[in-house]
């Protein structure tokens, strides 16, 4: 862990943290900002998360119907960001992480952008290109990408998490830094048995919004299973039912179990389609996955090409051909499971972990605390 001063000449910053999922909820958000809460304490500063919906109604919105409960849930995040904006000016920063609001409300953001003396602004996918769940397709015409292109030009500091957001957010206008999505080191700290059962057992995790790409590889699994047989694990996504005759394990997704929910898999995927969408992707499935020395298949894009070193640490597939090779490669040769999956681990602590990338995150928030007028001063406008 990097080792930073404890007393500075001004108090550490304050950051309000403007999100959508309260604390503890979200995978995009404890790892892209919340598990450095204890760093910046730790600094004398403050870490303040304002989410959009609370812990009793986060839940129903992405569950089918309900539309009034959602209707309330939404005013009422509404109401919340109103006293944000009254609360802004008292704060070093305000990091803005993918949006203020989950509606195509730039007003918002302008206003945060307005009040606030430094704005932080965070994203770690391509979601300037809307992409909404089943359960809330009714409300896709409150969902735009236009948004994101304003806010990068008017904050102060953009963070993205890899290459391909970078040259989006670099054209937008953005002041724009690389800072890659990390896993926490002192949680993934376990890794798995390389076991040499007759039957493993292959998982994914993911969300509602990806288990369109784990159900589209079905029939190709299903062929390897009856070269292999193997069991499948799935982690999250609760929306689709899957239907294969694959022995199956459906695991609800969990902050508390989720590493432990990680650790029986023998194998970890990650398929999807190269698209748009989907090349904004942080792989962060595959991350995790690698830190527990699970030996991983991704599919071949932008990202995953960066980290992955074919045959090393992993495995990257293209098209079918080449994910039925991999998989029944991965499934039949003990050795090679445990050479990647040991590398992989290798990979993740050494260059992916908030020990390692903490000091380039708190030297974001100090840019900005430096930058920030002095809190006995009015706020800075803006044009």
């Amino acid at each position: 862990m990097v080792e930073l001063p404890t007393t500075l000449s001004r108090p550490g910053p304050r950051v309000l943290f403007i999100a959508t999922y309260p604390e503890g909820t979200a995978p995009g958000q404890r790892y892209r900002f919340e598990q450095y809460f204890s760093a910046i304490r730790r600094i004398g500063g403050k870490a303040k998360l304002s989410p959009f919906y609370s812990r009793s109604t986060y839940r129903l919105m992405h569950s089918p119907g309900r539309l009034v409960y959602k209707v309330a849930a939404t005013l009422w995040g509404l109401l919340r960001r109103l006293g944000d904006l009254l609360r802004a000016p008292s704060y070093d920063v305000v990091f803005i992480y993918r949006e203020a609001s989950p509606l195509n409300l730039y007003a918002l953001e302008a206003a945060l952008l307005a009040v606030a003396r430094y704005t932080l602004y965070d994203f770690d996918d391509s979601i300037w290109i809307p992409d909404t769940s089943d359960a809330n397709r009714g409300f896709s015409f409150l969902k735009s990408g236009d948004k994101v292109a304003k806010i990068i030009a008017r904050a102060d500091r953009t963070l993205v998490a890899n290459p391909y957001l970078e040259a989006y957010a670099n054209k937008a206008g953005g002041r724009v830094h690389l800072m890659p999505t990390t896993i926490d080191a002192e949680v993934y700290d376990r890794q798995i048995e390389y076991r040499t059962t007759p039957r493993l057992t292959v998982g994914w995790t993911g969300s509602n919004t990806t288990l369109k790409y784990l159900a589209a590889l079905i029939p190709l699994l299903e062929r390897v299973f009856d070269r292999v047989p193997f069991r499948l694990r799935v982690i999250g996504g609760s929306e689709m039912a899957l239907e294969t005759r694959i022995p199956l394990e459906l695991i609800p997704w969990s902050s508390a179990r989720e590493v432990a929910d990680l650790l029986p898999m023998d194998v970890g995927i990650n398929p999807m389609p190269v698209e748009p969408w989907t090349r904004g992707k942080s792989s962060l499935k595959v991350m995790q996955y690698m830190a527990l020395g699970i030996p991983s298949i991704c599919a071949r894009y932008d990202f995953s090409e960066a980290f992955i070193r074919d045959g090393d640490n992993g495995l990257l597939a293209n098209d079918d051909a080449e994910w039925e090779e991999a998989l029944v490669r991965v499934l039949t040769d003990a050795p090679l499971r445990e050479r990647i999956g040991r590398a992989g681990r290798e990979t993740i602590h050494s260059d992916f972990t908030n020990a390692v990338l903490e000091g380039r995150f708190l030297m974001n928030l100090r840019a900005a605390h430096v930058k920030s007028p002095p809190p006995s001063r009015p706020p800075r406008g803006r044009s």
